[in-house]
């Protein structure tokens, strides 16, 4: 019982707070401060930021000439020197940002267009690196170690043999009402979803012509059959996800690119289909474990 709960307590932990600690931009001074913010306008003489513990609270300007650097929560930084100039991506982006429709409402993408795909992505990532079927048995989180492969040596396992562990770990354990719930975004905008992906480019570099058909194919499967197939998931859906977001991780499409709505549509799906397997990791958590998250006590969904 004290294992479990344990198990639980790191597992309310990383569903509460697992992104808010990417989530902020950190302002480097000169003098070796540093300042936990959420940068609003980088302007030519002077830096315009909220404090990131207290983001209802008043904007602050700091002058360019007493900071060092700007590290922003999408990883990306900027150094100033004494004639810095603005940063013209951050506002740009600021500037180009613009309303984007998913399946339920209205929201506002706003200083980095994939900013919900990463920390999507982030989570699930997150997640896979753990072996959940020793997790449950030792009663703690158990990351992946070194396996013996067939000629005896140890080696580590890749990331597609941790990302289908957990969608094997989760599809063994769940009930037809949780693959209810996992199609059901993505059948709400069914006709809208085939539109979007059919718009794919491949870049020859992580997504070629045969990913993209294949990811096609697969995601068509899973809207129009009724028999859900965890391979289809396993070998057509998530191996493309993955290509999408070493795209994005690595810089190989451009900031125009990125920010095209035809892009946003298409990550908008990727991050639904990303942000439901997360969700049906939690499901099955809860049942295995016997507890309730505090997030569903909360109602976060």
């Amino acid at each position: 019982m004290i294992q479990n709960f344990k198990l639980f307590t790191l597992l309310t932990f990383i569903s509460l707070f697992g992104f808010s600690a990417m989530a902020q931009d950190v302002i480097i001074l000169k003098n070796g401060d540093e300042i936990k913010s959420l940068v609003q306008e980088i302007g030519t003489e002077y830096v315009k930021y909220k404090r990131f513990d207290n983001q209802t609270g008043p904007i602050y300007n700091m002058a360019k000439t007493e900071i060092f650097m700007v590290k922003y929560e999408n990883g990306t930084k900027d150094v100033f020197n004494e004639v810095a100039k603005p940063i013209e991506t951050k506002e740009a982006s600021v500037q180009e940002s613009t309303s984007v429709k998913n399946n339920e409402n209205t929201e506002t993408w706003t200083l980095y267009e994939p900013t919900k795909f990463v920390y999507a992505y982030f989570a699930f990532n997150s997640f896979y690196n753990h072996n959940w079927d020793e997790s449950i048995r030792r009663g703690r989180l158990w990351q992946f170690r070194l396996k013996e492969n067939v000629e005896g040596k140890r080696t580590y396992y890749t990331e597609y043999e941790k990302f289908i562990s957990m969608i094997d770990f989760i599809f063994s354990n769940i009930e037809e009402s949780d693959i209810e719930y996992f199609l059901k975004k993505l059948k709400r905008r069914k006709e809208d979803t085939i539109r979007i992906i059919n718009g794919i480019e491949p870049d020859g570099v992580n997504i070629y012509e045969e990913d993209k058909k294949m990811f096609i194919e697969g995601l068509k499967i899973l809207l129009n059959e009724e028999n859900f197939d965890t391979s289809v998931l396993k070998e057509k859906i998530i191996p493309f996800i993955y290509g999408v977001r070493n795209n994005i991780f690595h810089g190989v499409k451009t900031f125009d690119q990125m920010i095209g709505v035809s892009q946003r549509e298409r990550l908008d799906i990727y991050t639904i289909i990303i942000m439901d397997i997360n969700e049906l990791l939690f499901r099955v958590l809860e049942k295995e474990i016997q507890i309730t998250l505090l997030t569903r006590k909360m109602g976060i969904r």
